[in-house]
């Protein structure tokens, strides 16, 4: 009896550690966000650049518009610049807004892979670890789930729409198929992973299939057609055209899944596969729909970073469904298995694995003094100048802003006449000494390097406003055309 009752105390003590160790990774992604939220300045690269489409909207511009040296759109559908500029008009125009609605969102999946597995499970404690695995992936995902970024939101409409898609009702359908195109219009990987929802439909309910196509098909071409009219064609070329020119690095497919998938989430995959292995034909086909998801979002991460130009937060809707299949996986072994404690033991050593510093996550007084140096140097400098790394900072230091080299990149890896257009505008611009200075780190693409080199000077460097490699200032030659 006693020994009885020691391993009981035992159980319940591992228990409580490896719920006390998702609540950590939970609480510590909030501390982290509610700090970074208040940076006045870029955390990533690319933040920045979406504060000025925030501004160009704002200002009642047109988001997409022929590409030039002024302006050039991210491959993104436009929902959360949208919202982001709405919320800008309460906030005022910077990074706390569009911050605010990653974080929100973010807390949103939370909320979300919480409610989900605890509906299909009945399950807490199953349900608080899928969350708490998802929290826990916010470091190797990027760090993205609280910058000036679209996936947070995407991710979040996503997820409402596997939530209804579970229900039986006309209306669920509805909503389903609702959010899945708002999802969309945040950001067009969502397209692909609501297809394993309709392929499920197919399987299960042929009304419910139509229902949810004919909605999305409606919300898709609809809102194209609108924004191509509004835009003269640009929608269609920036959120179609130009993603499906770039070319696909097969390189990274073994990576993806060996160290960007299994070498941080081991236990959580072999869970994961564990799951469809149970009889589960009562849980109203509950197996089928999550290994169609599976296929889908996993599928979607997957084709997202081989994509060129890609970054870890195409990871995000990996780490999210693998979240949910742990979460499923623990309850299905609960229910079959006496030993929980090498269960829970298990689960402590895959967060153990997701194990990081907190402290290397956030800005530090030096990034803040840089960042505010990096300023006042532009500032001072006479003229037009061109950054074409950073977006929103020239507006900082009352310069005029340009568009983005990741935007710019976008299109001159293209095969398209916008791209000889714009070469040639750049060439121009440089060749004629529009900009007193440019700034730019040693990775001048190839296309431009004759002409900056030829033209302008390597003078003194800067550190960036960001972390990442050092930055130059290039001056107009004086002996030039």
């Amino acid at each position: 009896f006693n020994n009885s009752r020691k391993y009981s105390l035992l159980v319940n003590l591992t228990r409580n550690c490896l719920l006390f160790i998702a609540s950590v990774y939970i609480f510590v992604y909030i501390v982290i966000a509610l700090y970074r939220i208040w940076y006045p300045f870029e955390i990533e690269w690319l933040e920045g650049a979406i504060v000025d489409h925030i501004r160009r909207i704002c200002e009642g511009k047109s988001l997409y518009t022929k590409p030039s040296l002024d302006f050039i759109p991210f491959i993104y559908t436009p929902l959360y610049f949208y919202l982001s500029a709405l919320l800008s008009k309460i906030v005022g125009i910077g990074l706390l807004a569009p911050r605010l609605i990653s974080f929100f969102s973010s807390l949103g999946c939370f909320a979300l892979i919480f409610l989900i597995v605890k509906r299909e499970t009945n399950d807490k404690l199953s349900a608080f670890l899928s969350t708490g695995l998802f929290a826990a992936t916010f470091k190797i995902s990027g760090k993205w789930f609280d910058i000036a970024r679209v996936d947070s939101l995407f991710l979040m409409l996503f997820l409402v729409c596997i939530y209804m898609s579970r229900h039986k009702s006309e209306t669920s359908i509805l909503l389903a198929a609702l959010f899945a195109g708002l999802s969309f219009l945040t950001k067009q990987t969502a397209l692909f992973m609501s297809i394993a929802i309709a392929l499920y439909y197919i399987f299960t309910h042929y009304r419910h299939f139509f229902v949810f196509t004919i909605i999305l098909f409606l919300i898709v071409v609809g809102t194209t057609l609108i924004f191509n009219h509004l835009t003269n064609g640009w929608y269609s070329y920036y959120v179609f055209t130009l993603p499906s020119q770039h070319k696909f690095m097969y390189s990274m497919l073994i990576p993806f899944w060996k160290d960007e998938i299994f070498s941080h989430l081991p236990i959580a995959c072999i869970l994961s596969i564990f799951f469809f292995l149970i009889d589960n034909s009562s849980k109203n086909h509950q197996r089928l729909f999550y290994f169609l998801l599976s296929i889908g979002m996993l599928g979607s991460a997957c084709l997202s970073r081989l994509h060129s130009g890609s970054s870890k937060n195409s990871l995000m809707p990996a780490y999210v469904i693998i979240s949910i299949l742990f979460g499923l996986s623990i309850h299905k072994i609960l229910e079959l298995s006496s030993k929980k404690i090498i269960l829970y033991l298990i689960c402590i050593a895959q967060f153990g694995i997701l194990l990081y510093n907190p402290l290397s996550q956030v800005p530090t007084q030096k990034d803040l003094k840089r960042a505010k140096e990096f300023i006042i140097k532009i500032k001072k400098i006479q003229g037009d100048i061109w950054v074409p790394y950073h977006g929103y900072i020239p507006f900082l230091a009352e310069k005029k802003t340009y568009a983005h080299v990741a935007a710019i990149w976008d299109v001159l890896r293209s095969n398209t006449k916008p791209k000889v257009i714009l070469i040639n505008e750049i060439k121009k611009s440089l060749k004629n000494g529009d900009f007193k200075a440019i700034i730019l780190g040693d990775s001048i693409p190839d296309i431009i390097r004759p002409y900056i080199e030829g033209y302008y000077d390597k003078k003194q460097g800067l550190w960036p406003p960001v972390k990442g490699p050092f930055e130059y200032v290039y001056t107009r030659k004086l002996d030039t055309d």
